[in-house]
């Protein structure tokens, strides 16, 4: 909690991994391989419901996923200001 010290920062620990299964459905990923070291950028509307939302984009430093999808930094950035562009 030292990292983001701001009353509107709030923390969350999943010890048994549920969030990271749900979203290797949600991502489509092979079956047993969680959702880790995943990225995801949402639409401000989006909610979240009963499941998890599909993201707007996603990247991620998994090993046998699409390359065009590994993490880069400048490409996330760009499709994150898309997004904060997106107006209601």
């Amino acid at each position: 909690m030292k990292r983001l010290p701001d009353k509107r920062v709030s923390y969350f620990w999943d010890g048994m991994g549920e969030l990271g299964k749900s979203y290797s459905g949600v991502l489509q990923l092979p079956k047993g391989q969680p959702a880790w070291d995943v990225y995801l950028a949402f639409n401000r509307d989006v909610e979240w419901k009963n499941k998890p939302p599909a993201p707007n984009y996603w990247m991620h430093q998994l090993n046998g996923q699409p390359a065009e999808r590994r993490l880069n930094g400048d490409r996330f950035a760009a499709e994150m200001n898309k997004l904060l562009q997106i107006k209601k």
